[in-house]
């Protein structure tokens, strides 16, 4: 046992029994419940009708469509007979009708059909409050997990844990059984997300990834959540091996606030290792502690306490290795 010092927590966990989620239909619909209700997380909130595919299609030559013509995936939309023995067709991948052609900038846009959504509660708590019948407020308890980064639009799904030995997922990792889910990763190559998105994936939550590919997300529209910061950085030991007892758990990535609700969890082992903590800002810290470093050359990431060593300095074990770093740039995982 080494010595005792104080160091900063860092509260990246917190378990909440007031917790207020937002169950949205993608367009007005018929929401069956009314305020105090009681709901269970597989309980039918409601129900609407709404486009699920939207297909922009970029041409050179002449429409062979015409506005309002129903299409299927293959069909001819446009050719360009510029060239005889060149001929281009333009096609598309979705079944629907031509819902708007721009002759000047050739833009063909394929409008998919429409499909029923059932709103599904997702969490067990008590029905707050219905807005016109396109959400319902609910009332429940949750494990709030902070993150470093946050981009694109609030989403929900389940919690699919993709564990690899290199820490990297690529797209061979990547099958149909990521359609709705929320796939976490220590890291994924920009590949193996496009082929999620195509299968269906709601978002992403990483360990880290560079800023340059985080930018590109943003930009891109994709909601994803970095837990630990830019760089190449693995989910700390204690929260993966929490993400592998709940994976299947349904979970909503807030992304405007950088952070991941995952509703329903109790004593998630997360939040109750020091009595008292939220009301504290540092600790005793002892060896088989879980800290984050901050130092330059060791970024973000975590591992745990070998040994309090003087005191100014800590040994850590990550990745394999043991290294001395200043206590003054680490903080302790609760």
């Amino acid at each position: 046992m080494g010595k005792l010092m104080k160091i900063s927590l860092l509260k990246k966990y917190i378990e909440r029994k007031e917790v207020f989620v937002e169950r949205k239909l993608p367009n007005v619909g018929t929401i069956y419940v009314n305020k105090g209700d009681k709901v269970n997380s597989f309980d039918q909130l409601g129900e609407a009708s709404y486009v699920k595919d939207f297909e922009k299609i970029n041409y050179l030559g002449n429409p062979v469509k015409e506005l309002g013509d129903r299409v299927y995936p293959g069909d001819v939309v446009a050719t360009d007979k510029r060239f005889f023995f060149n001929k281009k067709d333009y096609t598309c991948n979705i079944s629907g009708r031509v819902k708007e052609i721009d002759i000047k900038g050739k833009i063909i846009l394929v409008e998919g059909l429409f499909a029923r959504y059932n709103l599904v509660s997702g969490v067990t708590g008590v029905v707050e409050d219905v807005l016109k019948n396109t959400s319902v407020l609910i009332k429940t308890n949750a494990l709030i997990i902070k993150c470093a980064a946050g981009c694109g639009n609030e989403v929900d799904g389940e919690l699919f844990y993709i564990s690899n030995k290199d820490k990297t997922v690529s797209e061979k990792d990547i099958t149909e059984k990521v359609a709705g889910k929320v796939i976490v990763a220590d890291r994924i190559e920009n590949g193996a997300i496009k082929k999620a998105k195509t299968l269906g994936a709601q978002g992403f939550i990483l360990g880290g990834c560079e800023y340059s590919e985080f930018k590109k997300y943003w930009e891109e529209g994709l909601s994803i959540l970095i837990i630990e910061g830019f760089g190449k950085i693995p989910i700390n030991e204690h929260l993966s091996n929490y993400f592998s007892r709940v994976t299947s758990k349904f979970s909503i990535l807030r992304t405007y606030d950088s952070m991941l609700l995952v509703p329903g969890e109790e004593n998630s082992k997360l939040d109750g290792s020091l009595d008292n903590k939220n009301l504290e800002f540092e600790a005793e810290l002892k060896d088989g502690d879980m800290v984050q470093v901050f130092s330059i050359e060791h970024y973000g990431k975590s591992g745990k306490v070998k040994n309090v060593s003087s005191d100014s300095s800590i040994i850590v074990s990550f990745e394999g290795a043991e290294v001395e770093v200043s206590v003054s740039n680490v903080g302790l995982l609760v």
